[in-house]
């Protein structure tokens, strides 16, 4: 009945269940505090996903050039290492740096 109410009148399901209770629903203080933890959970895995992108903008520094990704997410390219026998010697690290997405 909350998600219903919730999607139906777009509000969050906190404030779903405060216009149900003004209603004369009954409504459980269980399920709000369930419904509480679960919010708190979901603000908790959004902050780590963040922080995990923040700590990934710096760049690569095994790979000078990303060709792509396989399909378990895992880098392939040419790595500075290779990049170095290949003659060009005198490119730095630094030269190459990019941020992620672009």
């Amino acid at each position: 009945m909350v998600k219903g109410y919730a999607n139906r009148f777009k509000v969050d399901l906190l404030c779903a269940i405060k216009e149900l209770r003004l209603c004369g629903a009954d409504i459980s203080a269980e399920y709000e505090a369930r419904v509480r933890q679960s919010i708190a959970a979901q603000a908790r895995m959004k902050a780590k996903r963040k922080q995990a992108a923040a700590e990934n903008t710096d760049g690569d520094h095994e790979f000078a050039f990303i060709a792509g990704y396989t399909s378990g997410g895992v880098p392939y390219g040419i790595t500075w290492d290779e990049m170095q026998e290949d003659g060009a010697s005198g490119i730095e690290e630094s030269t190459f740096r990019f941020s992620p997405g672009i």
